[in-house]
């Protein structure tokens, strides 16, 4: 039986997104929780689009100082808050772009 891997990364975080999407069979899209804004969400879909990748969205912390890195002290309802702004971000950004 052969085993195929599908390659997944990480885009929209600032390096050079367009080196690493021919090599890609899926991405994540920094949704400016940890990185990312606009201008970037808009570039890596259109990249993903150009590379015909499957692209999911990448929330995170709302920690841009640390890169997200950090283990923030939040409770429940703000967490779901700041994930849903970023996934609600991504989303009207991809609706725009169809």
């Amino acid at each position: 039986m052969k085993r195929v891997v599908e390659l997944n990364a990480d885009i929209g975080e600032g390096w050079d997104d367009d080196a690493l999407a021919p090599w890609l069979d899926s991405c994540n899209i920094a949704c400016g929780g940890h990185t990312g804004d606009e201008a970037s969400m808009t570039a890596a879909l259109r990249l993903a689009a150009r590379f015909k990748l499957k692209a999911g969205a990448h929330p995170s912390w709302p920690d841009p100082a640390n890169f997200g890195r950090l283990t923030m002290a939040m409770g429940q309802t703000p967490f779901l808050y700041a994930m849903r702004q970023q996934l609600d971000r991504i989303q009207a950004i991809a609706s725009r772009e169809q």
